[in-house]
């Protein structure tokens, strides 16, 4: 069952573990529920164009939500996007998450990523990741959304992020 845009925006941070098999129909619904209130979309898994399109054919707008790409994906710049220049480089990560906090203000986080990191980086390198980047966006004042495979979101440490919610689909 998909979570109440009320439920998603109680919290400051919320993990939702999602099978491989809908990971985009569940992760494209969530962003429809968001659609409405500014929210930085960091695209792992696929190019930020793939969910704009789903977001448009949904009759759901994408005005407020600011995409951060892989440079891997190869898109043509477009409004709403940015690009980042190397591939899941953690540091340039963080950088960019401070400089859309800054200028864009969100209200949400949404980080999805399927199994990529762990093609990049060893587990304590992500589970560290993962809780600078929790800290830094609830400084903020801003709400964090973690939409990972269940692969990812069960590899990790459950003790390394602290998230006041945990879902998952099956």
């Amino acid at each position: 069952m998909m979570p109440t845009t009320t439920a998603l925006l109680a919290r400051q941070s919320t993990l939702i573990a999602i099978p491989e098999r809908s990971f985009e129909q569940r992760v494209a619904e969530i962003l429809a529920q968001l659609s409405g209130v500014r929210t930085l979309v960091f695209a792992f898994s696929r190019p930020a164009s793939f969910w704009k399109d789903l977001l448009k054919t949904a009759g759901e707008g994408n005005g407020k939500i600011l995409f951060i790409s892989l440079l891997q994906f190869n898109e043509k710049p477009s409004p709403n996007v940015v690009m980042l220049s190397k591939q899941l480089d953690f540091n340039e990560i963080l950088y960019v998450l401070d400089t859309a906090i800054t200028s864009f203000h969100p209200e949400n986080v949404l980080l999805e990523s399927r199994g990529i990191m762990k093609l990049y980086h060893d587990r304590e390198t992500i589970n560290r990741f993962f809780a600078f980047f929790s800290k830094r966006v609830n400084l903020a004042g801003a709400r964090v959304i973690y939409c990972l495979s269940k692969d990812l979101a069960e590899a990790k440490d459950p003790d390394a992020v602290t998230v006041d919610q945990r879902l998952s689909f099956d």
